[in-house]
C-alpha cells in the first residue's frame, strides 16, 4: 500500500511487513530495489530517513510465507531555496541555487530590494552569481518555476565586522544546530556572545554555539556579538517539524491447492478359447 500522505525528503516512514495468516514467530526482510536493506523479528522497520535518494521499489518477504508485492516509493524534494550564506561581508561573492524544481522547465531567482522585485537569473540549472555583493543587494530572495514558489529567505550584506554564520536551509527537529559568529578583522578566536530574538543565550570562547536536539521552539532571530568588533545582523532560524509515514506491505495470501489423482478403472473384455466348445465370453 502506497502512503496515504506525499512522502516529503526528511519524513521518517515506517516499513510494515504482514500477512493474513502470520504467527507470533517470524523474520520479515525488507528489500529496496531488489537488495536488502534490514531484517526484524517484529516485521517492522521503524524511522527510515528519507532523502531524495530513497526513491524506488519496496517490498518485504517471510521465509515459508512469500514476499509481498513492489511498491513504488516516491521522496518529492521541498522546493527551496540555497544561498550560500544568509549574512556577508561587503564585496563578498554571493551564490544562489534552487533545488526541488523541474530541470526541465528551469526556475527563476527572484529578489526583493528595497521594495522592488527584480530577477537575478533564470534556466536550467542556472545559479545566481552576485560578486561582488554590495549593500544594495540585501533584500528577500526566493525561486519560482513551473507553478512552484519555494520558501523566502532574508540575506543581509553588511559593511560591519562581525556576521552570524547559521543553516541556511530548514532544520530538522530532533536535528544539532551550530552557530558561529565570525570577524572581518582576524582568523584567531574571540568570545562570543549569542542572541535569539534579542535575548542572551550563552557565551563561547570558540567563536561557536550549538543547539542540540532543536525543536519548533527553537524558531527565530539568531545574531551575535564580539565586544572588539560589534554586533552580526540578525538571521532566521527555521525548524521544520518531524512528520512520520507508515507504509504497509502485504505479502498475499498463500491458497494450498490439493490436486487429487483420479484414477479410472477399465471395465475390459476378456475373450479364451475352448478348445471342446465354442468361443465364450467373460
Amino acid at each position: 500500500e502506497s502512503p496515504v500522505h506525499p512522502v516529503m525528503e526528511g519524513d521518517n516512514v515506517t516499513l510494515s511487513c504482514r500477512t493474513k495468516q502470520m504467527s507470533s514467530n517470524f523474520i520479515a526482510e525488507f528489500y529496496k530495489d531488489g537488495l536488502s536493506i534490514g531484517k526484524s523479528s517484529t516485521g517492522i522497520i521503524s524511522n527510515l530517513n528519507l532523502s531524495r535518494f530513497s526513491d524506488g521499489f519496496y517490498k518485504c518477504s517471510i521465509s515459508d510465507v512469500g514476499e509481498s508485492p513492489e511498491n513504488w516509493l516516491s521522496v518529492r524534494v521541498f522546493a527551496q531555496i540555497v544561498p550560500s550564506r544568509l549574512q556577508l561581508f561587503e564585496h563578498s561573492a554571493l551564490y544562489i541555487n534552487c533545488e526541488g524544481f523541474n530541470t526541465s522547465t528551469g526556475w527563476t531567482v527572484l529578489r526583493k530590494t528595497k521594495g522592488k522585485v527584480s530577477t537575478c537569473v533564470s534556466g536550467w540549472s542556472s545559479i545566481c552569481t552576485i560578486k561582488p555583493a554590495f549593500l544594495s543587494d540585501s533584500g528577500e530572495y526566493w525561486c519560482e518555476g513551473g507553478g512552484e514558489r519555494s520558501n523566502a529567505v532574508n540575506i543581509t550584506i553588511t559593511d560591519g565586522a562581525v556576521i552570524l554564520e547559521s543553516p541556511v536551509l530548514p532544520v530538522m527537529e530532533g536535528g544539532n544546530v551550530t552557530l558561529r559568529c565570525q570577524t572581518k578583522m582576524t582568523s584567531s578566536a574571540h568570545t562570543a556572545d549569542f542572541f535569539k530574538d534579542g535575548r542572551h543565550i550563552g557565551t563561547s570562547t570558540t567563536e561557536e554555539m550549538i543547539i542540540g536536539r532543536v525543536s519548533t521552539s527553537d524558531e527565530g532571530l539568531y545574531s551575535c556579538s564580539i565586544s572588539e568588533f560589534g554586533e552580526s545582523p540578525q538571521s532566521w532560524l527555521t525548524v521544520r517539524g518531524e512528520t512520520s509515514r507508515r507504509v504497509i506491505l502485504t505479502i498475499p495470501e498463500v491458497k494450498i491447492k490439493a490436486v487429487y489423482q483420479i484414477i479410472v478403472g477399465q471395465v475390459c473384455k476378456c475373450h479364451r478359447m475352448d478348445t471342446n466348445r465354442k468361443e465364450t465370453t467373460q
